[in-house]
Order: C-alpha cells, then structure tokens, then sequence
C-alpha cells in the first residue's frame, strides 16, 4: 500500500491528465482512456483499491467509467500477471469467463443500441460503437427497419460486417494461398489512417465477440493471432500464408550447393500495377550471396520481410483488443487457442446436433421430426452452415459443440425446434430466433412440403432473423 505522499502524486497526475481531456462525464474517450491506464500502469503492484481511491480523489465524476471497473479488474488479474500458468485450455475458458464477467456491465443496468447503415456498414459501424459502452449490452438496429433486437441482430450485424470486411474493394483482407480458406492482410504498400483506423476497429470487434462469447464467421490466418499474441512466427507458418515462397525455402533446405541458384538476399515485390520491383533484405543485399553457411539468416530475413508488412496492421488490431480487454486475459491463450474461441468449430457434427437439440409442442419421435433430421442428413457442409446460420446467426459450433450455445445474454440456450400449425392456403415459412437458437417449425402435412421449406431457407441463404 503506498503512502499519503505516493497517494498525492498519483492523484495530481490523473488530475492533471484529466483536466487536459476536457471530458466532465462518465464515460471518456479512448486517448483519455488511455493516458489513465498508462498512470495506472506505473503502479501495478499497488493495491487496485488504492489506484481506485486515487482515481476518485482526482475525478470523482468516474464514479461508473470504464477506468474505474479497468482499475477494479486489476485484482483479478493480479495471478496472471505475475505469470500464473493453466494447464488446460478447459482451465482457460473458465479463468477467462470469469474475468470477462466481472469486466462486463450487468445487462439489467440498461442496454446501448447502435443504429447500422447497410450500405455503409463499415463506416457507420465504426461511427456507431463509438458513441457506446461495449462493456454494456449492445443491441443493433438497421437504418429504416423496425424490427426491434431481442439479441440476433448483432448476430446479423457481424456476420454482414466481416463479409464486408473481405471483400477485395476494401483491400483489408485476401485469400492465402493454402489449402484451406483463410484470410490474410492484403498485400498493398499504401497504408493510410483510415486503413488503419479500420484495423483498430476489428480489434475492438474482436473484444466485442470475446466479451460476448460471439463466434467470427471469417477464418483469418493464424500468423494474425500469432502476431496478436507476440508468439514467434516461424519457417512453418509460411505454408499458412504463402504455399510456393514456403515450398521453395523446403528446397533450398535439403540442397547442398546453393552456388549455381544466383540467390541474394533479395527479395522480388509485386506491386499494385503488376510492376516487379527488388528489394533489399539487409544492406547491399543484392550483392551478397545465399549460402549454406547463411541459409538461416536469409530464411530469417525473408520471414521478417514477408511478416513486417502485415505488422504495422495486425498491432493496430491488437491495439484495439488490449484496449478493451487486458493483454495478460488475452495471453494466457495460444494462438490456436484464440482462434478456436473467436471462430469456433468448422465442422458441424449433426449427431451432435440432434442429441443437444429440445423440443417444444414436438416430440422426437413424431414423424416430422424424423423427417426434419433425415433432410438435415443428407446436407453437405456448405449447407449445413447455411441453416445453422438461419437458426443460431453464425455459420460456426461454439467451442465444446452445440451443447455450448448461448443466448444473446450469455446463458446456455441449446438448440430448439418449436412447432406452429401448418395453414393450408398461406406461405408457411420456417422462422427462426436466432437469439434463442430457435427454429419454429411449421407442422408440414408431408415430408415434400417439408424440404421446400428447407430448402428455402438454404438456397435463398435467409438470415433467421430477417424472416420475420
């Protein structure tokens, strides 16, 4: 515990900081924000009561600011910071949530809505969760719809704004050159401010979805979450980014004699109009030769300029991560371990789907029951994230399978299928609350009627909570 002079200095700097902010309210902007924390930050090993006593002397109208619940969460990370380790991922999951939980503003204490442009929906996004606590309950509304948000909206909300976020207009993200679908940052030598304070906001997406145990219906390549993480990047995770660059440095590896190859420490960019230009790994670099004896260093080299380029953005993704959830809450995971929780499983296993299905108004047993899972069956996996979107709002099985599917408010909400009367001369549509991870089943009067429903909703890739 510190003295009343240490008390005194901590007190006139916040005050100081401040009075310099301008910003006579609860909530303060993020250069404020941080400026606190890095105040705060100089005094970790003090008792978060004490910075919490400081604070208030210097501020008292931060009563209920987000600095104040920060310096509060500080006593429950203070095992983590000093290097607590646990052994499980299990284990992790647990620690997290219930850090996260007390970071987290009570849904009964009021709600912030964002109000989202379809067209616009990166800038407005941006403009929106700006003016809102995301340590509240977010609620979204779209520009010139009615329909209010009883938790599926921001479901709908992030799977529109990542599909955006990929499109190659914006040159943010682009496939990688692997087998699998992943993303990368896009190759581009001309880094703005908006372009940067885009990154920023993915970040701030992926606090969002963490806090919110929302899972991303985009892959990105795991070099971003390893860059995220500080955990080296390595020779073998090129084959995640670039599968020939990855595959020529196997070659030259198992090669005796590179001197016939006319190899420098070089490296060939293509830029945006197609032009080769060659670039200089180290100094003079294009004089100097590859060798067996400086193989390493040129592999080091390559990785370092191949990363480097993606760096400058991948921190401003960090940056807005950390900013809103403490980097050792963060690091306590690996970087497959991160991806799995923000993007979920990409399989969908339908025994586990219907063994942690409920039923209202049906019985398992009844034939259009059957029938439903029959159908279901014999979908591929394409399809079959079609319809777990329509119903739960993400294409993606939270960690630990269907049994882990929560409601917008946190708590576990298996899957559910509810029954309706089938009305013989009207549309019968299969719906869906994607906030409850509901489908509301029409009783259909025969199996045929039943697949049109289901294909409906597949082909036309309906979103459940736009059926209504």
């Amino acid at each position: 515990m510190g003295n009343a002079n240490e008390l005194k200095e901590i007190e006139k700097e916040i005050k100081y900081q401040h009075d310099k902010s301008n910003k006579n309210k609860a909530e303060i902007n993020n250069d404020s924000f941080m400026n606190h924390l890095t105040i705060l930050d100089r005094y970790t090993n003090y008792e978060p009561n004490f910075l919490k006593i400081s604070l208030l002397a210097a501020a008292p109208e931060y009563k209920n600011s987000l600095l104040i619940k920060k310096t509060e969460y500080k006593e429950d990370l203070i095992n983590i910071d000093n290097g607590a380790k646990y052994e499980t991922f299990e284990e992790k999951q647990s620690i997290f949530k219930i850090n996260i939980q007390q970071l987290k503003i009570d849904w009964r204490q009021g709600s912030d809505f964002i109000t989202i442009n379809r067209d616009k929906i990166i800038e407005s996004s941006m403009e929106e969760l700006s003016k809102v606590n995301i340590y509240k309950e977010i609620k979204v509304r779209f520009k010139g719809e009615e329909d209010g948000d009883a938790g599926g909206m921001i479901r709908e909300w992030l799977t529109l704004l990542f599909k955006e976020f990929q499109k190659s207009e914006n040159t943010l993200f682009s496939k990688a050159d692997t087998s699998d679908f992943s993303l990368k940052v896009f190759n581009t030598k001309h880094i703005d401010k908006k372009k940067m304070e885009i990154f920023y906001f993915i970040g701030k997406i992926f606090a969002l979805a963490l806090m919110d145990e929302l899972t991303i219906n985009s892959c990105f390549n795991i070099y971003i979450y390893k860059i995220i993480l500080d955990e080296p990047v390595t020779i073998e995770d090129l084959v995640f980014i670039d599968t020939e660059i990855y595959h020529s440095i196997e070659k030259l590896q198992k090669m005796n004699d590179l001197s016939n190859l006319g190899l420098f420490f070089v490296q060939d960019e293509k830029d945006e109009n197609g032009q080769i230009n060659t670039v200089d790994l180290i100094v003079d670099g294009s004089n100097i030769p590859v060798t067996k004896d400086n193989l390493d260093y040129y592999f080091q080299k390559k990785i370092e300029y191949i990363m480097n380029k993606d760096r400058l953005l991948i921190n401003q993704i960090k940056k807005g991560l950390y900013t809103y959830i403490p980097e050792p809450l963060i690091k306590i995971f690996t970087s497959n371990e991160l991806e799995l929780i923000l993007n979920g499983t990409p399989f969908i296993d339908i025994n586990d789907w219907i063994e942690n299905t409920s039923y209202e108004g049906y019985e398992p047993s009844d034939d259009i029951i059957i029938h439903f899972w029959e159908i279901v069956r014999e979908l591929d996996q394409e399809k079959l994230k079609r319809l777990l979107q329509f119903s739960t709002g993400s294409t993606r099985v939270p960690v630990g399978g269907f049994k882990c599917l929560i409601s917008n408010r946190g708590n576990l909400s298996p899957f559910s299928i509810s029954k309706i009367n089938y009305e013989e001369g009207k549309q019968n549509y299969i719906k869906a609350r994607t906030c409850f991870n509901r489908i509301i089943l029409p009783n259909f009067p025969d199996e045929s009627k039943l697949l049109e429903g289901i294909n409906f909703v597949i082909e036309n890739e309906i979103l459940g909570f736009g059926i209504e």
